[in-house]
């Protein structure tokens, strides 16, 4: 039986921590992930809201991913819209509400339960019923700075004075519910983080709650329950295996090495006409160049492009990625950038946007992209300048990627040796680049 893809989805990058916990649960299922930061936060808008934009991507991860399944991992909209989302797509769905409520059952031996959530969630009270159609009392307290906090990155390291912003505000809140708690006479012996976001700050957390007391991340429950539905379909460990492309004369990507000795392709790098990072006139710079189409540089005479084959199933990569390149230039100092990127077939953009004019071309998205700057190829710490004419190692290594590149599609590579101003003009000479 193959391994499910699974569509999680969340109001911001919270989410990520269900992924993490789905991961390591069902290492072999294929990921889609909906971080929708554009419209963060989800936890003080109305229940009208939420519901659309949580159904609206879940329709996304439906109807253009391909999930069979999906794993909303955001509380707000497991409280708020987890109708709608059922309504809205036609595959089963998990929120995080019911699996962290059973958690904290199996957590607590009072039976008295500490939610902090958002002010949307905590007003849902669904937390609340949940628990108590499990026989616990549950008081839940809002702490609407929290997420905030954590989307801007404040949860560490510990001697930073943000993180002590963050510390301050867990202890005022902890404080709050702990004294609401004692004034209804309760005992409470569990803490029940009621958001996707509040795993990032499980240490601060767990060293400001009273000696004793558990802390339940409902990211792990909600994995849990996930991978109990799949009934083991993707809990064997993935059959890993490395691949390596190589560039051939053709300019194709071939798993097979070229039978022809010193060949190579080249391309002028003018320092005066740079490629730039996107298409678009920009006044500023923004991440929007990381879902825009790479046709425009492919075009271009600095861009060397190697493409597989069309792909005859689905080929799934994850890990680090690796570009070993053999280079030879005619000055002293060069940049090189490497670009992965997924071939979408015009027909699947067409079938997909049935409202949208029709496209003629492929898509070129891009998936990982890297710069190693030439002088520091074999030492970051002692620059080194490249000898005119001489053949010389360049190793890049492109961040780790969970990527499914689906049948029908094709592996693109682009290398070149300049993304401005994204990275700034190297003068292809050996100095420092400043005072060029």
């Amino acid at each position: 039986m193959s391994a499910p893809t699974i569509g999680v989805f969340d109001s911001g990058f919270g989410g990520l921590t269900v992924l993490r916990s789905l991961l390591a649960r069902m290492p072999s299922a294929r990921y889609a992930f909906v971080g929708d930061t554009a419209r963060l936060p989800y936890g003080s808008k109305s229940r009208r809201t939420i519901a659309r934009y949580a159904a609206e991507s879940a329709q996304f991860l439906v109807r253009q991913q391909s999930a069979e399944f999906l794993v909303i991992a955001c509380n707000t909209a497991s409280a708020l819209a987890l109708d709608a989302i059922k309504d809205a797509v036609p595959v089963p769905v998990l929120g995080v509400i019911e699996p962290g409520a059973d958690a904290a059952k199996a957590a607590t031996q009072s039976g008295d339960v500490l939610v902090i959530a958002t002010d949307a969630t905590v007003h849902s009270h669904a937390y609340a019923a949940a628990c108590q159609a499990r026989g616990l009392r549950a008081l839940e307290k809002a702490c609407p700075l929290l997420v905030p906090l954590v989307e801007e990155g404040w949860t560490g390291p510990d001697d930073a004075p943000q993180t002590e912003v963050t510390r301050r505000v867990i202890r005022i809140y902890l404080d709050e519910v702990l004294s609401d708690a004692a004034a209804h006479g309760m005992q409470p012996d569990t803490l029940l983080l009621g958001c996707t976001h509040y795993p990032l700050l499980r240490p601060l957390l767990e060293a400001a709650v009273p000696a004793g007391m558990r802390v339940i991340d409902s990211a792990d429950s909600a994995a849990d329950a996930a991978a109990k539905q799949f009934n083991g379909r993707a809990s064997a460990p993935a059959n890993e295996t490395e691949v390596n492309y190589y560039f051939n004369s053709a300019h194709q990507l071939s798993k097979e090495k070229s039978i022809l000795k010193n060949s190579s392709d080249q391309y002028i790098s003018d320092p005066s006409n740079p490629v730039p990072y996107t298409a678009k006139v920009q006044g500023r710079r923004n991440n929007e160049y990381m879902v825009e189409d790479q046709n425009f540089a492919a075009s271009r005479n600095d861009v060397l492009v190697y493409e597989s084959p069309v792909l005859n199933e689905d080929m799934t990569i994850a890990g680090p990625i690796l570009a070993d390149l053999y280079t030879s230039i005619s000055t002293t100092d060069a940049d090189f950038i490497v670009k992965l990127i997924d071939v979408v077939p015009a027909d699947e953009i067409n079938q997909a946007n049935p409202t949208k004019d029709p496209v003629s071309g492929d898509f070129q998205r891009l998936v990982r992209a890297e710069v190693m700057r030439g002088k520091f190829r074999n030492n970051y710490v002692h620059p080194e300048p490249f000898v005119p004419g001489k053949i010389s190692e360049v190793k890049i290594n492109l961040n780790d990627v969970c990527h499914t590149f689906k049948k029908g599609h094709k592996i693109m590579v682009q290398v070149q040796s300049s993304w401005f101003p994204l990275v700034d003009m190297n003068p292809q000479k050996f100095m420092r680049i400043p005072d060029a």
